[in-house]
């Protein structure tokens, strides 16, 4: 049978990490392209820098064009140097720690997709590595927009039908008491529960 032949699509750079010493813009992933099983991007390095050592459930292929990248390998304090022209192949499960001498531009290629939950890193708060906890925050924030981007609400049919025959703004009963706040989820699987949690005695 032969095989229907998939659409060419073009896909535009979102920058999923943008810190004092390091830009990263992913062309193809779950935050730019909504694909799970391919992430590439472009990084690059403005000043000498390292980042937290991780352990990823991805495989990644690192293509350095610019620069050199240093990594020590599962706790090596020897340092493997992959300089510009050269790539480097990291196996899931790999600890690494990723250290930049000097400016440095490179091209990570993960497999299944980047994401914060799979990368395995070992973060604490207020660090000063490359991608800084503000960075990391924003880029849990972009992945969870990826996954969820629609926010999910229950109105009961005869106020909702009453407040679009007024062309007025819907709130639920208990909207004043809750402190001004609409209970709601992002995640669908959940919306049972938050309805069970905050509306029931309204049912």
């Amino acid at each position: 049978r032969q095989r229907k032949a998939a659409m060419a699509r073009v896909s535009t750079p979102v920058a999923v990490v943008d810190a004092p010493s390091l830009t990263i813009n992913e062309y193809f992933g779950n935050v730019s392209s909504d694909d799970y099983r391919l992430s590439a991007c472009v990084a690059e390095v403005r000043d000498a820098c390292e980042e937290a050592p991780q352990c990823p459930s991805f495989d990644e292929y690192v293509l350095v064009l610019e620069g050199k990248v240093e990594l020590l390998i599962d706790g090596s304090q020897e340092p493997l140097l992959v300089a510009a022209g050269h790539g480097v192949y990291l196996p899931r499960g790999t600890r690494v720690k990723w250290r930049w001498p000097a400016p440095c531009k490179y091209i990570p290629i993960c497999l299944p997709a980047f994401t914060p939950t799979n990368c395995g890193r070992e973060d604490e708060p207020g660090n000063n590595h490359a991608k800084t906890s503000e960075a990391m925050r924003r880029l849990r924030e972009l992945h969870a927009f990826a996954k969820y981007p629609r926010l999910f609400h229950v109105a009961q049919r005869p106020l909702w039908e009453a407040a679009k025959a007024k062309n007025t703004v819907y709130f639920p009963p208990t909207y004043s008491q809750d402190g001004s706040f609409t209970h709601a989820t992002a995640d669908p699987a959940k919306l049972i529960n938050v309805l069970n949690h905050f509306y029931k005695d309204l049912a």
